[in-house]
């Protein structure tokens, strides 16, 4: 019995001792996962939306250069180049008035959505919201002639008016999928009870800020 007991708490110990070996590495070595896989889908997406361009096919090229967007990696300028290129599509490619304001919206939707702690692309958010209201102005006067003030400023109130952003939820979203797949990986490994209540804490919080950002 005391050799069985000697014989647990060791073997408790040298798991204590492996997961405060591995879990940190675990942790590091998911957070590189998760840089590198973005990386590889904003070259992927780059290639498909230029090869989109050079078939004409420029309503695939925005679809595609949104992605781009959406697998945002700070400081590498994939992103800031798809916005640009996106940009050019809206003001020069496209013609009709449905395909610009898909364009413009497609922009907008997309810099929101990288939104965190910080706001990395809010001069194109307000440069997209400008042409949105453009647009739509310039479409009811066609329809309508001319606009009362009311139903300009309805416009104006609709196209502005936004959910504001939680700083503190926006930054725990990507630390919380970070959480919830690490401990995953890390009870895979270490088959550990305390690494299932940490992926399912993770798992939580990253719904809850998912939602509440």
């Amino acid at each position: 019995m005391t050799f069985q007991r000697t014989f647990t708490t060791s073997r408790e110990r040298k798991n204590m001792t492996n997961a405060k070996v591995f879990v940190p590495i675990i942790f590091m070595l998911t957070f590189v996962f998760f840089i590198y896989k973005n990386i590889d889908l904003q070259r992927d997406f780059l290639k498909e939306a230029k090869k989109m361009e050079r078939q004409r096919d420029f309503v695939s090229a925005v679809d595609y250069y949104e992605k781009v967007i959406l697998a945002h990696v700070p400081f590498l300028g994939y992103s800031e180049k798809a916005v640009e290129k996106l940009k050019k599509l809206c003001e020069e490619k496209l013609q009709t008035f449905d395909e610009k304001l898909h364009c413009y919206e497609t922009l907008r939707a997309a810099v929101r959505q990288v939104e965190s702690f910080y706001s990395p692309f809010k001069d194109v958010e307000i440069f997209a919201t400008e042409k949105i209201i453009g647009l739509k102005l310039s479409y009811l006067k066609q329809k309508h002639g001319n606009l009362s003030e009311e139903l300009k400023s309805a416009v104006l109130e609709q196209e502005t008016y936004r959910r504001k952003t939680h700083a503190v939820w926006g930054f725990l979203v990507p630390f919380s999928l970070l959480l919830w797949v690490g401990s995953t990986i890390a009870w895979i490994w270490l088959r550990s009870r305390r690494f299932i209540v940490s992926g399912v804490l993770g798992y939580l919080l990253w719904l809850v800020s998912l939602y509440l950002a």
